[in-house]
């Protein structure tokens, strides 16, 4: 409640605090961005040149057991015709039931950055007659895919082996045709299969990357017992380069302040403009605007 004895005081005490809170949580969210950025640059680095031992563990009836991939396939909502970029394919586990999914008109591109895997998965295509499947090496920092090429990129338990992801999360929008996802599975933190802990991204971590990338979460499933799966597609807004001014009320602050303060609204602020939200202050201030740069 407003204190009944001072009341005119109490309110430009708020009004005094207002600017330097929401300066507060602007320069929370930007450290909290350096830090992202920074976790993003440095993947896990293994070899895959041993094939034959890594596709008796890719490859194996265990696996199909908690990676439920006819589940994941069907969750995709692939349509024949469409074209897929498997990346990091690695023995073609996906690879084999993305081309029958998309059918003699579509096309799968199965792309890998270890030679050795590349050799396998070729081998593996031409015994199998996958006609409608492209296998290619790639740069880890380069998945070469051409503009508006794909409709879905897919990366099952690839994510955390990249370098500067966020960076590499950039470029993969060009080559999604309207409409099209990214598609990403990957281990929790504490599942039994997976990297070594110290290497692996939570989903919160996963989410926050794809959005300082331009991205947001389309949809997520929670039927795999030791992975998240999440869809992700580009933001409709362009995304500035330079500097983005930034009102208070877009970074959450006005949910903030009403938390704090709930005697100055009358009514939720969803869809509230910061001339709006003045008006409801008793001595008519103004929300001051924060210009942040942008990395």
């Amino acid at each position: 409640m407003i204190p009944s004895i001072y009341p005119i005081k109490f309110f430009f005490w708020v009004l005094f605090l207002i600017p330097f809170l929401g300066l507060s949580l602007a320069l929370g969210q930007e450290m909290d961005k350096e830090s992202i950025q920074q976790k993003a640059k440095e993947g896990y680095h293994h070899s895959f040149h041993d094939v034959e031992h890594y596709a008796q563990i890719f490859e194996s009836r265990q696996r199909d057991k908690w990676q439920k991939p006819d589940r994941v396939v069907e969750a995709l909502d692939i349509k024949p015709g469409y074209s897929i970029a498997d990346l990091g394919a690695g023995t073609g586990y996906f690879t084999r039931r993305f081309s029958k999914e998309v059918g003699e008109k579509g096309k799968v591109y199965a792309l890998d950055s270890e030679p050795a895997m590349i050799k396998y998965l070729k081998k593996e295509v031409k015994e199998k007659k996958l006609k409608n499947v492209v296998v290619k090496q790639v740069q880890p920092d380069n998945p070469s895919l051409g503009s508006q090429s794909v409709n879905i990129i897919f990366l099952c338990e690839v994510y955390h082996h990249i370098d500067n992801r966020i960076a590499y999360l950039k470029k993969l929008s060009s080559s999604l045709k309207k409409g099209g996802k990214i598609v990403l599975i990957d281990f929790y933190p504490h599942a039994p299969y997976g990297p070594p802990r110290k290497y692996r991204l939570s989903e919160e971590t996963v989410i926050a990357e794809f959005k300082l990338a331009g991205y947001k979460l389309l949809k997520k499933h929670d039927f795999l017992p030791y992975q998240y799966f999440l869809e992700f597609v580009p933001k409709n807004e362009p995304q500035s380069s330079s500097v983005d001014s930034i009102p208070l009320q877009q970074m959450g602050f006005h949910q903030k302040a009403r938390g704090l303060f709930p005697f100055l609204w009358e009514a939720p602020l969803e869809n509230d403009s910061a001339d709006r939200l003045s008006s409801r202050l008793t001595c008519q201030a103004k929300l001051p605007t924060l210009s942040i740069p942008s990395s």
